[in-house]
């Protein structure tokens, strides 16, 4: 985030404004994730009529580096949100320029969300898909105990490899270590 120089007119205005602020419905569904969000449009014609009336102004610009939302005080002080890119990418029959459209919507309404404080979009991590292909290590780690001799006579006896028992547990170094310097017979 960037500001002007100084921000003692802006802060206690955009504390104001953003007091005002109330849940703004999400009114637009994603028809791949069936999702719902709040549309850019929403967001703005809910945002503005407060700002305006706390001397705020909403700029979002958009250039080769990305997208960057400011909030503008009657004062000349500013806030910015920074500079944001998403690249676009030819897909599902959008054109380049049509994605770069969807791209630079997509920032504008995330940028200008943070910086007011709503939620553009419902919370489903998790619900859709494969949530980026990010899964948890559900694993318990082996340490000193049962669990560590069986692992070690399973390694002697040469029934289980050092990846056989990583299928089941989580190894911090030291004990890869001590699998690692067993002899099998």
């Amino acid at each position: 985030m960037k500001t002007s120089t100084t921000i003692t007119k802006l802060m206690p205005s955009l504390t104001k404004a953003l007091s005002q602020i109330k849940s703004i419905k999400k009114d637009a569904e994603n028809p791949f994730l069936k999702n719902k969000y709040i549309s850019l449009d929403n967001i703005l014609e809910s945002a503005k009529p407060i700002m305006a009336s706390n001397d705020i102004a909403i700029i979002q610009t958009i250039n080769n580096d990305g997208v960057e939302t400011f909030l503008l005080h009657s004062s000349g002080e500013w806030l910015s949100s920074g500079i944001l890119l998403i690249a676009a990418q030819e897909s599902k029959g959008l054109s380049l320029a049509q994605s770069m459209g969807v791209a630079t919507t997509y920032a504008k309404r995330y940028q200008l969300g943070s910086m007011i404080g709503i939620n553009a979009d419902e919370d489903t991590d998790g619900q859709h898909g494969d949530n980026n292909g990010f899964k948890p290590d559900t694993r318990e780690w082996l340490n000193a105990g049962a669990n560590m001799t069986a692992a070690k006579e399973a390694i002697t006896s040469g029934k289980f490899t050092i990846a056989d028992v990583e299928k089941k547990y989580k190894l911090n170094d030291a004990t890869r270590a001590e699998l690692t310097a067993i002899k099998t017979k």
